[in-house]
């Protein structure tokens, strides 16, 4: 959540893969909560890249500068955590891009963090992504 996304604490996200996960102080600063990069076929039959970062909302150029908090909460119900435990988080690629926005790569393929409103769909369809997969261990 934003309480926690504060700009440059997280020293090892820094410098994590080599570009790091800050967000410009322009558009809120923080770390991005997601980062997917990879190439399509676009509606042309081109090979083209895309970017699908995922940051709190920022809206560049308003003063103060208007954000919204995207952070996604995960509820995986009760699961009962002892020493040995192990939880499987799945997480559906394909409802990043669906549910219940449907994603057009032509349209919004990159230069999506100053993007507000490309930041809100993300966020909207983050919200059907993450599920409970097998949880083993001790106790269980």
């Amino acid at each position: 959540d934003d309480e926690d996304n504060q700009d440059g604490v997280y020293l090892d996200l820094n410098v994590a893969d080599g570009v790091g996960w800050g967000v410009p102080v322009a558009l809120g600063g923080g770390y991005h909560f997601m980062r997917m990069e990879g190439m399509y076929t676009n509606n042309m039959g081109d090979d083209v890249a895309y970017q699908y970062h995922n940051i709190r909302a920022a809206m560049p150029g308003t003063n103060p500068l208007i954000t919204m908090d995207t952070s996604i909460e995960v509820d995986l119900g009760i699961i009962n955590i002892t020493e040995g435990t192990n939880i499987e988080v799945k997480m559906n690629v394909a409802e990043w891009y669906r549910n219940p926005n449907l994603w057009d790569l032509n349209v919004l393929y990159t230069v999506l963090m100053p993007n507000y409103d490309a930041q809100i769909m993300m966020f909207e369809n983050g919200q059907t992504v993450f599920s409970l997969g097998a949880v083993t261990g001790n106790g269980q």
